[in-house]
């Protein structure tokens, strides 16, 4: 009767750890993707210099807004495609609407293949777009949208705000990051840094989703607390928006 015990408690034990190890996969992958050197975001107006030879560029390479007929456009903006001297790079879309057109991803991957075509290594596409903290239910559909459409070999990336992580419903967090291939929380407003890290910090530990932090560069940061934010298994790396 004992040694029936101890071969059931063993094979509990056994069951537990496969669950374990089950349920930290679905991030396993995209922290296993940490990058110790900082990235870059370049929007128009910047230059691609020689420092940045080793790093991942963001390129910004256009927008979506309302056009005067009130519809929703894409416009082409930033550098024309060229070889850049970098270890690889992303397009950025800055989005002020969701975009649900199939050609309009198209075209994205369009330009995507034609910066490869100029002999660059292209991760994937970003898309930078502020959503409401209460809508993010609705933004994870949209990028469902986007993802489906995406070739597997392109990451999709996007911004986050910091309210999301203050606010935000842990369940959308995770439709949100199930969507998505990386998260970059921006700790910045216009030019200026978030002073107070703190509650960033504890949400980030306790929600384990993994994650990118995006700061201003020449940001005045906490710098005790933003060491303790890179240090969190979940951390993926940061990028550093430039100005000029």
């Amino acid at each position: 009767m004992k040694q029936k015990f101890i071969s059931i408690l063993a094979t509990a034990t056994v069951l537990l750890l496969v669950m374990g190890i089950l349920l930290t996969s679905v991030f396993a992958e995209k922290v296993a993707q940490s990058d110790s050197s900082p990235a870059y975001w370049l929007w128009a107006g910047h230059t691609i210099k020689s420092t940045h030879k080793n790093s991942i560029l963001y390129l910004h390479q256009g927008h979506v807004r309302n056009s005067q007929d009130n519809t929703r456009v894409f416009y082409k903006k930033g550098f024309a495609p060229h070889k850049i001297n970098a270890k690889a790079m992303y397009i950025v879309i800055r989005m002020h609407k969701l975009l649900y057109d199939r050609n309009y991803i198209h075209a994205l991957v369009k330009l995507i293949k034609h910066w490869e075509s100029k002999g660059n290594i292209v991760k994937g596409l970003q898309l930078d777009f502020d959503s409401a903290t209460a809508k993010l239910l609705k933004y994870s559909h949209y990028l469902k949208f986007v993802r489906a459409i995406l070739p597997k070999q392109y990451r999709l990336s996007i911004t986050g705000l910091g309210d999301w992580l203050v606010n935000g419903q842990h369940k959308h967090l995770i439709a949100i990051n199930n969507s998505a291939d990386e998260i970059v929380f921006q700790l910045y407003q216009h030019k200026t840094a978030y002073k107070n890290l703190e509650s960033y910090l504890s949400i980030l530990k306790s929600n384990q989703l993994p994650f990118k932090l995006g700061l201003v560069q020449q940001g005045q940061y906490n710098q005790i607390q933003l060491k303790k934010l890179t240090r969190l298994p979940n951390y993926q790396g940061s990028i550093i928006f430039t100005i000029r």
